[in-house]
């Protein structure tokens, strides 16, 4: 392991152990308390929330196409919804 770093865990190797967790346990049993920010910086974690989602072109076709089905389909119940309103104003003006 490093000397400007003692916990080091990119020297571990993985089949045996998670590098990341016995990263983690390492320097929480030479401190008394940790919080997240430090602990981050000095094993190594990985940022929470961070994803990349890549979506493929037949995944975006299939979205837009979902996107306007929905569309077309909250258009045609307003539609219907219009007309039942004005159906049921012309039978009560008789």
């Amino acid at each position: 392991m490093s000397d400007a770093n003692p916990f080091d865990h990119n020297a571990i190797d993985d089949i045996v152990h998670g590098r990341i967790r016995l990263g983690v346990m390492s320097y929480l049993s030479a401190v008394e308390s940790a919080l997240f920010p430090e602990l981050r910086d000095k094993v190594g974690l990985p940022l929470l929330g961070v994803v990349s989602f890549v979506m493929s072109d037949t995944d975006v076709r299939r979205e837009k196409v979902s996107f306007m089905r929905f569309w077309v389909a909250s258009g045609a119940l307003l539609g219907l919804f219009a007309a039942g309103l004005t159906a049921m104003t012309l039978l009560a003006n008789r």
